[in-house]
């Protein structure tokens, strides 16, 4: 297997919308999407116009500058020393721009996107707007949806943000409750976002961040 190299792309302004997460109406949310198979990834799938962003690597996550209730929580997981993903990853997108992610499974990426996001929501208060949400997280299994609401909440359980799961399978009814009053955090799988989408009870133009989370298999199982 290919040692673990912890790149983060930077994309330009040419890349791929999709990709990195852009929705045409405003505002315009800031994109990550983390990959974790980059063994896999053929290079055309890829823009030539991306490029390596450099970063020196930060070896405490006190170094990071996120909010204090986050680094509290981290603490209490004892967090100590992010992975070359997450701190190469948490500085770009805590300053608003737009990335794409390399890194194999168990490197963290989950903390990657999801500590910048909860530090951009604990610093930056924001009214919930009705049948919307802040952030929206894709991922392509109702599995992998589950751990990523679960490490939002695990990570800002100081934090007072609200957060939901619309995966297919259950009830949709509860989620549509959910979602009535507007929320923090919704992570989300393709198909059941669309449900909710198309019976108008989510609307996606407040969404200030966009996570696609392995993007490549949902390319693969044609979700984006």
């Amino acid at each position: 297997s290919k040692d673990y190299t912890g790149r983060v792309t930077k994309p330009k302004q040419a890349y791929p919308p999709v990709l990195i997460g852009a929705i045409s109406r405003p505002p315009r949310p800031r994109g990550v999407s983390l990959n974790p198979r980059d063994s896999r990834i053929p290079p055309d799938r890829w823009n030539p116009a991306l490029r390596l962003y450099e970063r020196t690597t930060l070896t405490d996550f006190s170094g990071l500058g996120l909010a204090a209730p986050i680094a509290r929580a981290l603490a209490e997981e004892n967090y100590t020393t992010p992975t070359p993903i997450q701190s190469q990853a948490i500085p770009p997108v805590i300053s608003g721009r737009d990335l794409v992610g390399i890194a194999q499974t168990g490197t963290g990426k989950t903390a990657a996107f999801a500590l910048p996001i909860l530090n951009h929501l604990a610093v930056k208060s924001g009214k919930l707007e009705r049948k919307s949400a802040r952030v929206l997280v894709l991922s392509p299994t109702r599995e992998l949806s589950g751990q990523i609401a679960d490490s939002f909440k695990t990570y800002g359980r100081h934090l007072k943000l609200s957060t939901a799961l619309a995966i297919g399978g259950v009830n949709i009814g509860r989620q549509i409750k959910a979602l009535a009053n507007g929320i923090d955090i919704l992570v989300a799988t393709p198909g059941r976002l669309l449900d909710l989408v198309n019976s108008n009870a989510f609307r996606m133009d407040r969404i200030e961040f966009f996570v696609l989370d392995e993007a490549d298999r949902m390319l693969d199982m044609g979700f984006i």
